[in-house]
């Protein structure tokens, strides 16, 4: 026990809701695990948070390791291959129910009485090893279009998550050398994620030849 006061002990979410009425140009990003969340409720927070702050928010996506945190949950620190195996799939659920609405989906028309078009909003039917959601998320893009996505990890897997999906990167060198070195790592992360992308998208046309 200490007698300071937590350095958290409030929910971000409902911070940052309350941030947003008050503010117009910050960003707002909070952090929540991949590890002991469901897509579809992390998805819902922060579509919400996206639409009332106009397009403010950000997510930083992270795995948690610490056994005291996973103790809250009723569970266990899985191992980092599967905690990262998780991550992967649950960004990717997160990022397709924030793309549940189609362009123009929305229509406010009030003289039809018509809010949405309900053939461009679309469930996702979507599944992996260890997630899987139906969908739709019914809230509508922001004015972003869908909240930006940080990551904080380190090593490898970190990097990884960061080069396929993070637009921002968090890092704590101790100098401008080990800075520009890990910008360094974080860039070929993410030219080697293209370089993938464009190998898988090529297969088909060179396995027709």
């Amino acid at each position: 026990m200490t007698n300071r006061p937590p350095q958290s002990p409030m929910d971000p979410m409902l911070a940052l809701t309350v941030i947003a009425r008050e503010t117009e140009r910050i960003g707002l990003v909070a952090t929540l695990s991949t590890t002991f969340n469901d897509p579809y409720n992390v998805a819902r927070q922060f579509k919400a948070l996206d639409v009332i702050s106009h397009g403010r928010a950000g997510w930083n996506a992270v795995t948690t390791s610490n056994q005291a945190a996973a103790a809250n949950f009723g569970s266990h620190v899985a191992s980092q291959t599967e905690r990262y195996e998780r991550a992967h799939e649950f960004i990717q659920l997160v990022q397709s129910l924030w793309g549940s609405w189609e362009e123009g989906a929305m229509k406010l028309d009030v003289e039809s009485g018509i809010y949405a078009d309900m053939d461009k909003i679309k469930p996702i039917n979507l599944g992996g090893k260890y997630l899987s959601s139906h969908g739709p998320l019914r809230i509508p893009p922001s004015e972003q279009g869908q909240p930006v996505i940080f990551q904080a990890g380190g090593g490898n897997e970190g990097l990884e998550l960061a080069g396929l999906y993070a637009s921002g990167v968090y890092a704590s060198p101790y100098d401008i050398p080990s800075a520009k070195a890990y910008r360094e790592m974080v860039r070929q992360s993410a030219i080697n994620f293209v370089g993938l992308l464009i190998i898988t998208q090529s297969l088909p046309e060179l396995l027709s030849r």
